[in-house]
């Protein structure tokens, strides 16, 4: 990139103020807070971008109603006040979503590139890829190519469907996946990013990120369960209901569980949710939640519970890329974790959680009544070592230190 004096930053991703999400009636979301903690704890550090390219809170349209947004729109975000937010696109129709936030996102680059390159600095472009940026990965690999600017993504997750998907579905991953090849410097929730995607370039594993901060410390602060003699081992699951999560395979595995010994609850929403509510309705072992919103029904949640269970299916292809931040929450509830052995959790081997193998009833099922014929100290001890890894481990402050260090490390 030639000589430079000084770094110049900017952020992609898919972050608003409160002010936008008044205007357009959008409520936050896990991905949004959690861009918001990060780029908060890397302002705290001296990481502050010049701009936030990023778009609306809206959904595409169509099914959604279509509506339209200006080229600016004003308002910050509470932890990096005087940090340009450029709103990408003009639209939530598709196609011209997409195109539009590609046009913009060419124009901003193209001219933010050429003035740090007349004013001797190096842009370094740090991407976030939930939202907008999945989409737009491919394009941000194709001006990288033509630009001269350090491309940083910190990669969560990947759509990946495997070789058997719908051609669309295929085109789509290989279309995100040219970001983590094109990257100078590439973060990642999942080793197997790292692993298929990093060559040889500077590679970090980030695994410490907390989706929502706050009931993150609330659940390190929950007290830890007390056993109760003759009462049946209470389990919890809250989250996507779907086949990939693996909430079917959860439910006929309780199915054939002793009620005197096992009760589930289970929350949240998605396509298989009118089937487990009428299910449960026909299992005293099982209760349905339905979609706990308040942070207080969560929390009430694992208070009633020992055990908290992470079915999702390991062979599924899915899986592969997947970042299971669900299970470093549950870690942090104080409750003995139960988890499908996922792909990328090597690294969480000695962390206390009870990982079993295999997609079938069968074995989550044997998991359950291994946990449930363990002595009760047993399972209070493992439920404390997982906390602790997890209060240890997952720190969006000391992710942002590794990240400040990682970024750095060649400036």
């Amino acid at each position: 990139m030639g000589e430079f004096t000084r770094v110049r930053r900017l952020f992609v991703g898919s972050v608003f103020p409160s002010s936008w999400g008044e205007r357009f009636r959008a409520e936050s979301s896990p991905t949004i807070e959690a861009q918001r903690a990060l780029l908060g704890k890397l302002a705290n550090r001296g990481w502050r971008p010049e701009k936030i390219l990023t778009t609306p809170p809206l959904r595409r349209s169509p099914p959604h109603r279509p509506e339209v947004w200006p080229k600016t729109m004003g308002g910050a975000l509470e932890d990096c006040p005087e940090t340009q937010l450029v709103p990408l696109g003009f639209t939530n129709v598709e196609p011209c979503k997409t195109l539009s936030i590609a046009r913009d996102l060419r124009r901003e680059l193209v001219a933010w590139v050429e003035d740090c390159q007349r004013n001797g600095a190096r842009p370094q472009v740090l991407v976030y890829n939930l939202g907008p940026t999945h989409e737009q990965g491919g394009f941000l690999a194709r001006l990288h190519d033509r630009l001269p600017f350090q491309l940083c993504p910190l990669i969560t997750d990947l759509d990946f469907h495997g070789s058997r998907a719908s051609l669309g579905k295929r085109i789509r991953f290989r279309w995100q996946s040219c970001l983590p090849r094109a990257a100078d410097r590439l973060m990642a929730l999942n080793q197997s990013v790292l692993d298929d995607f990093g060559g040889e370039k500077p590679c970090l594993h980030a695994r410490g990120l907390v989706v929502d901060e706050q009931l993150f410390e609330k659940l390190l602060a929950l007290p830890c369960p007390v056993p109760r003699e003759g009462k049946p081992l209470a389990f919890y699951y809250g989250g996507s209901l779907n086949e990939v999560r693996g909430a079917r395979r959860l439910i006929e595995a309780f199915a054939d569980l002793d009620p005197a010994r096992f009760r589930l609850e289970i929350s949240g929403r998605g396509p298989l949710c009118g089937w487990i509510r009428e299910r449960a309705a026909s299992l005293p072992q099982v209760t349905w939640l339905g979609n706990l919103l308040s942070q207080e029904e969560r929390l009430a949640a694992y208070a009633r519970a020992e055990v908290v269970v992470n079915p999702h299916g390991v062979l599924a292809p899915e899986a592969r890329y997947l970042a299971p931040s669900k299970v470093a929450e549950y870690a942090a509830s104080g409750r003995v974790v139960l988890s499908a052995d996922l792909p990328g959790m090597g690294s969480w081997k000695g962390s206390g959680i009870f990982l079993y193998e295999g997609d079938s009833v069968q074995a989550l099922r044997k998991a359950c009544r291994a946990l449930e014929s363990m002595e009760p100290e047993a399972r209070g001890t493992r439920a404390r070592e997982s906390r602790a890894w997890a209060r240890g481990e997952f720190s969006t402050d000391r992710l942002a230190g590794q990240i400040m260090d990682f970024l750095g490390e060649d400036l």
